[in-house]
Formats: structure tokens, sequence, C-alpha cells
């Protein structure tokens, strides 16, 4: 009995012992304290740690800063998209459809010349860049419709600018901004890329010399996408760029107006925070109002503050003749017709001239919207900066067209329908020129020559026609009706550049 007592004391105490080595091992496991250095009569004591070697502590619990997301880079995405033509590289594009639209839309301005000459195949890379803008800008509450099934597409491609350019021309760019957002951007990727876009969308108030309003552009153009090249090949020597960068924006509204002078100004005006103000100014030269072909005269830039500088071209002073002297040969300034519409003209200043009354005449679904006032037909074709331009106007007497008008204008020098052939020679230089049935007579100049010239022809041996061409690429043909010799027809012509 005394023997199972202490054997029960000595089992109790070695189950102790094993919880108490237990907890033992249980400490040791636990974080080591840090080592610390041996103390020295210089160092602080162990209760107040070296605060250069103690890792600071924050004073308060921190909201752990949020990271913008980095922007995508559109390009490589564009690149991606191009290379493989997959899903998931257009659905990846099409998250950031507005700044997508506008880098295609610049990537497709930069493809060469020679895919604009032709149908694109449906794997050219022009093609698939419209495409692709054509389905972004889609996404657009106010998208561009096309009213006519283009056969090309740069036809296609100068119908969207048209559409866009006209929007911001009539609502500005708030409405663009609200309405067209992709549009918007598209446009003004297009604008900055290429300045004589926008230039030549942009409707002058009341030109009154075309030819000189082309030059212009053209000057304006150069200076404004920096071409100092070409304003040297162009009679201006000595060219030089002015900090024009950052007037191409939608922040910036372009105002083109022209002078009874024959001098264009270009006014920048502020329409966003980022707009910008400004003038471009060009004078022409006096002999330059009667053909485009003539040199250039002197363009100017006026900063925000009124400060100018300027460059004249070396054709400035050429010597002008008289305009409508009948001893010498039409002129390009002489095609003007009465309403002030000339050949060349941009679509939107043709409107603005013939105004809201003028007819669109339907045509061929493969054909440019024709318009019509006053019996003249007026034709538009596409440019090589994808801008519709008058390129062709026809005059007709009533029973010769389906609208049953009779085209009441006159064209160089006065010339009317129903005009007899002896007075319309009489209006040229004497030359000489005999109704002997010739085929062919020079009336003044020589035929494709690169000076003004006229011709008359004996057609099939049954009618007469007159030819007369400028250097500036204008071409008056002239019909004389069999029986009397009188003005049975006129087409205007200008071959487009």
């Amino acid at each position: 009995m005394r023997k199972k007592k202490i054997l029960t004391v000595l089992l109790a105490l070695l189950t102790l012992a094993a919880l108490l080595a237990g907890c033992a091992e249980n400490e040791e496991v636990g974080p080591a304290a840090p080592l610390l250095p041996a103390q020295t009569d210089e160092q602080s004591p162990a209760s107040e740690p070296d605060e250069s070697a103690a890792p600071e502590e924050p004073e308060g619990e921190e909201v752990p800063e949020v990271q913008p997301e980095p922007q995508a880079d559109v390009g490589a995405l564009l690149e991606a998209y191009l290379q493989t033509g997959g899903d998931a590289e257009k659905e990846a594009l099409f998250v950031h459809p507005e700044e997508a639209a506008a880098e295609a839309m610049r990537r497709l301005l930069a493809r060469p010349k020679e895919e604009r000459d032709a149908l694109c195949s449906d794997e050219c890379e022009a093609a698939v860049l419209f495409r692709l803008v054509e389905e972004l800008v889609q996404d657009d509450p106010a998208h561009w419709e096309k009213e006519l099934d283009y056969s090309y597409l740069w036809e296609r491609l100068a119908g969207m600018f048209q559409f866009y350019s006209a929007h911001y021309r009539m609502d500005g760019a708030d409405w663009i901004a609200e309405n067209a957002p992709r549009g918007g951007s598209m446009m003004r990727a297009a604008w900055e890329t290429l300045p004589e876009l926008r230039l030549d969308a942009t409707a002058c108030e009341a030109p009154v010399n075309y030819g000189v309003l082309v030059n212009a552009r053209r000057i304006f153009g150069a200076v404004l996408s920096g071409k100092v090249q070409w304003l040297a090949d162009h009679s201006f020597p000595n060219a030089q760029l002015w900090p024009l960068e950052g007037f191409s924006g939608t922040e910036t509204r372009w105002t083109l107006t022209q002078e009874d002078s024959g001098e264009v100004t270009l006014t920048f005006t502020p329409e966003g925070e980022n707009g910008k103000t400004g003038a471009l100014r060009y004078t022409p030269s006096e002999a330059e109002k009667q053909s485009l072909c003539s040199g250039y005269g002197r363009v100017e830039y006026i900063d925000a503050d009124g400060e100018s500088v300027s460059m004249t071209a070396s054709t400035a002073e050429k010597p002008a003749a008289e305009l409508g002297d009948e001893s010498l040969p039409v002129s390009d300034a002489e095609m003007t017709l009465e309403n002030g519409v000339q050949m060349g003209m941009d679509y939107n200043t043709l409107l603005e001239l013939l105004g809201a009354d003028a007819a669109v005449v339907p045509v061929n679904t493969d054909c440019l919207p024709v318009l019509e006032k006053q019996g003249v037909r007026y034709y538009c074709s596409i440019d090589e900066s994808y801008v519709r331009r008058l390129s062709y106007a026809s005059f007709r007497f009533a029973e010769d067209t389906d609208l049953n008008k009779t085209a009441v204008l006159s064209v160089a020098r006065g010339i009317r329908l129903g005009d007899s052939m002896q007075s319309v020679l009489a209006r040229m230089p004497d030359r000489g020129v005999t109704l002997n049935g010739a085929e062919y007579q020079a009336v003044y100049g020589y035929k494709n020559s690169d000076m003004d010239y006229a011709f008359l022809e004996f057609v099939a041996n049954s009618f007469y026609s007159l030819a007369l061409n400028t250097a500036g690429g204008q071409s008056l043909r002239i019909v004389f009706a069999h029986a009397d010799n009188t003005v049975k027809m006129m087409d205007l012509f200008w071959e487009i550049a």
C-alpha cells in the first residue's frame, strides 16, 4: 500500500517535469531577439537605441497610394492588329476607340499615293485601316452615313472629311465633342497630319479671286506643315518658319476671308482652353490675280500680340497685263463666272456661293453629287488631298437637258449661249481665222504648250468647236450649231493637280 502511494507521487512528478520541459521548448521556437552591438561609453544605453540604425516606424496606418494605370500604347495595339487581323487584337483596340480612330487615320494618310489611284484589295493596308476607322466612327451617335456608294476608297474618305468638317463649321467643336467624339478625334488627327486638308475644307467668305485663294492655301499649308523646301522651290528662296504649332486642332477655329484687293487672311480664334490666337495673311502679286501660274506674292504671320514677320516671293514684282484686253489671250481670272464661281473651288466654298437653293441633280451612283443653279451644272472631283473640288461646269439650252433649264450665265469675255461665232472670235487676238472647213486652225498660241493657247476645229465635217486653254490648266470648249454657227453648248474644265 505504501509502495503504491510512493509510485503515484513519482508518476505525478514525472508528468509535471514533462509539461515543464514542453513549455521550455515552445519558448525557444519564438522569434530571436535582435543582435545588438556591444555597448561602449559613446553609445546610448540599450533602452535608447540609435535612431539612425533603427527602422522608421509609421505614425499611424497609411492607406497605400493607388498607382494610375499605365496608358495603353494604342500604336502598338494597332500594329498587332495589322499583323494578325485577329479578333482579340481588334477588341483590345476598341477599348480605346477615340485614340484608335486617330492613330488609324494618321497611318492611313501616310500610305503611298499609289494606293489612291485604284480600288484597293481587301488585303491592302489602306483598305484595312479605312475599314477600321469607318467601324470605329460608326459607333458615334452622329455617325457618318455615305450618301453614295463610291467605288474608290479615297472618295469615301473624302466624303467622311466632308461630313465632319461641315458639322464642325456649322455647329462648332462642342457639337463634335458631344455627338461625334470618335469622328472628331479622327478629324483632328487628319487636320494635324495634313493642315492643307483643313485649309481646303475651310470655306472662304465671299472669295473675290479664286486663283489667288488657291495659291494662298498652298502657301499657308506649306507654312503650317513646315515645308521649307517646298517654299524654296516655289519662289521663296529665304523661306522661314514661324512658331505655328498647335493651330490645327479643334480647340482653334479657322476663318478664311478675302478682300476686294485679293488679299487672303486665315484667322486663328481660340475655341477651347488650349486654343491659340494669330493670323496668316497673303498679299498676291498683280500678275497673280490674272493667272495662278504667274508666281506668288507675300505671306505674313501675325501673332497674338500683333507682332508680324513676313517673307516675299521672288516673283512678287512680276508685271501684270490688262485684264480683259481682247488683243491678249484669255487668262485664268477671266474664267470666273458672274456668280463668283471658279474652277478648282472646294465644295464648301461652292455651296457658300451658290446658296441653299442650289439643286442636287440625280446622277449615277458612281459619281459625286452634281449641283445645279441658273441652268448651269457643277461637277466635282476628288484631289490628292481628299477634297471635293469643282472640276467641270456645263452650259446647255433647255431642250438639251432633262431639267428643261437654259444656262443664263456667261463665261470668259462675256460669251453666252446663242452668241454668233463671229462675235466670239472678235473677242480673241486676230490671227486671220477663216471658216474654211479646216480640221485645225490656231487662234493664238500653240497647242500643248505651257502658255495660253486657243484653236478652232471643224469636227466630223459637221460643226465647229473652239477650245480656249489657260496656263493654269483651265479649258473652255465651245460647240457651235451646225445650222447657224451660234454657240450651242459650252463646257468649262479644270485639270485638278
